[in-house]
């Protein structure tokens, strides 16, 4: 059960997102010792070189509101912010980081990409203990949806477990509501 799931998840990265926005459910960065960081790739599936893909990534925190999770650099030094806008050649990619301006905190939400081209979308989780990578593991981007079905897998025996995460897309400040039914 597992290797279909695993096989399912990747062929759902490598789908090709035409001009619409996707949501990232879960978005972390930061933690103290126990460290978390997210990746985000972004792939251009448009051959255009003189005419760049371009995508926006906007961070939200749990309410809807802008959240400072996106790394930005510049020659002053990195720091963190909200929105993110990349233009990606064709058939090129473009890397977007977590940040945050106090890595000690765990600063956690979810991310918004937008697209007015053709893109596919990845994204990463490292956990580390101090230096140390003890995990790395990916999440399905999503458009936003009012049904869905997911294979997931609970094998206490070993230790595998699938997780499922929820953004309300909705305003700020409305409410949804959630009915999940399992079958064996």
């Amino acid at each position: 059960m597992a290797t279909r799931a695993l096989l399912i998840f990747s062929f759902f990265f490598s789908a090709a997102l035409a001009q619409t926005e996707v949501y990232v459910p879960q978005f972390a960065h930061g933690g103290g010792f126990t460290n978390i960081s997210t990746t985000i790739t972004i792939v251009s599936q448009d051959d255009g070189i003189l005419n760049p893909t371009r995508a926006t990534v906007e961070s939200f925190d749990a309410d809807g509101n802008p959240a400072d999770l996106l790394l930005q650099s510049a020659i002053t030094g990195d720091s963190a912010v909200s929105e993110v806008q990349v233009e990606i050649p064709g058939r090129g990619t473009a890397v977007v980081k977590s940040f945050s301006n106090d890595p000690g905190q765990l600063s956690q939400g979810y991310v918004k990409i937008s697209s007015e081209g053709s893109v596919s979308v990845e994204v990463i989780f490292n956990i580390f203990a101090g230096d140390s990578l003890l995990t790395t593991t990916s999440i399905l981007p999503t458009a936003p949806t009012a049904a869905a079905t997911l294979l997931v897998n609970v094998d206490a025996d070993a230790n595998v477990v699938s997780s499922v995460a929820a953004v309300n897309s909705i305003n700020a400040g409305e409410t949804a509501e959630i009915q999940a039914t399992v079958y064996d």
